[in-house]
């Protein structure tokens, strides 16, 4: 089957948004947000829904508990 380079995409922006989290770990969630947007051109609404998704897949309540794993 073949793939949808727009699923592709979005599993890639999220696996980077996962490290920009895990490699700033001083940073609040609100200016990683910002400054992935300003890397990206995403939306911040776009964004904070896949810090939503991470969270939910995670089972974590706060960006924070994803940074010590």
């Amino acid at each position: 089957m073949p793939s949808n380079p727009f699923v592709e995409q979005r599993k890639v922006m999220k696996m980077q948004l996962m490290k920009v989290v895990q490699e700033n770990p001083e940073m609040d969630e609100q200016r990683i947000v910002a400054l992935f947007s300003m890397k990206t051109g995403l939306k911040t609404e776009t964004i904070n829904g896949y810090l939503k998704e991470i969270k939910d897949a995670f089972g974590i309540e706060q960006i924070s508990e994803l940074k010590a794993k």
